[in-house]
């Protein structure tokens, strides 16, 4: 059933909302998990035993910090590969998430090393949204997205695996971004750039999709705290509201649409601001 939810847009203006159970997947913002690979990790040993291997690896190779150069930040990301098919060989779910399992420690891996290459910190999917004993999308919001947005088709799921890049500002925000394409550069299957070209509403970050071993297709997401802090809060809740709105065609809405918009949108320049602004190009 639905249920009402009031969204306070300002001190005198409350908008209500009808709000469905699954309107909103905490799963699909991962926040300061830093990674539980669990069994799936070679040798075994569960989280404590993959954590400790991972200190150790880090004591050996210490990392520093890799100063971006001008041409590495500027330009659309995205035009840096050509986008390939997002077509995914598997034959259902239970074939999906065998093969994601045994991409994600490498999937791990790739992403925790860009992140500490330019002072960041990779987050994952949270234990209380994910596949028990790894950092995988849970299995039951898998189905239920699958089964509401793609009639079944398990090959269209491409954020089984997922994480995301955070950094203090925008500048290594891009730079960790133009780093990861270069290195994997053969395995992109898509990049936005929606710091160059903002998502509606204003919303910025870099997404990428590439390919892991196994043919299936991940998503990374680079960002700052502040956008991110925006997008999980009054950002979210906003769009939430013209999601409702704009199922629902009508004059009287049309307003309020607008007026919505412009809201998002002064929400997400703050936080751009906040995260170091334009001074990055």
């Amino acid at each position: 059933m639905p249920r009402i939810q009031s969204l306070r847009l300002n001190r005198n203006l409350i908008l209500h909302v009808h709000r469905t159970q699954d309107a909103f997947d905490p799963a699909k913002h991962p926040r300061g998990h830093p990674g539980n690979v669990g069994q799936f990790a070679r040798g075994g040993g569960g989280t404590q035993g993959t954590q400790k291997r991972q200190q150790e690896t880090r004591a050996q190779q210490p990392t520093h910090q890799n100063k971006p150069t001008r041409e590495m930040l500027q330009g659309d990301l995205g035009t840096r590969v050509q986008s390939q098919s997002q077509k995914q060989e598997v034959t259902d779910i239970n074939d999906l998430y065998d093969k994601a399992k045994r991409d994600e420690p490498t999937f791990v891996q790739s992403i925790q090393q860009v992140a500490e290459s330019v002072g960041g910190k990779a987050e994952f999917t949270p234990p209380q949204f994910a596949e028990p004993g790894t950092t995988l999308k849970s299995r039951k919001s898998a189905e239920r997205k699958m089964n509401g947005e793609y009639n079944g088709d398990a090959s269209q799921l491409r954020d089984i695996l997922r994480a995301t890049v955070v950094c203090d500002k925008i500048e290594n925000v891009r730079a960790a971004a133009a780093q990861f394409i270069e290195k994997h550069k053969q395995d992109i299957v898509n990049v936005k750039d929606r710091i160059v070209k903002p998502a509606t509403g204003g919303y910025r970050d870099v997404l990428i999709n590439f390919r892991t071993p196994s043919g299936l297709i991940s998503e990374v997401q680079f960002n700052a705290p502040p956008m991110m802090e925006a997008k999980l809060g009054d950002g979210h809740r906003i769009y939430e509201a013209l999601r409702v709105l704009q199922a629902q065609p009508n004059k009287r809405h049309d307003r309020m649409i607008e007026f919505l918009g412009k809201k998002s949108e002064d929400i997400y320049n703050k936080a751009y601001q906040a995260s170091g602004n334009g001074n990055w190009s």
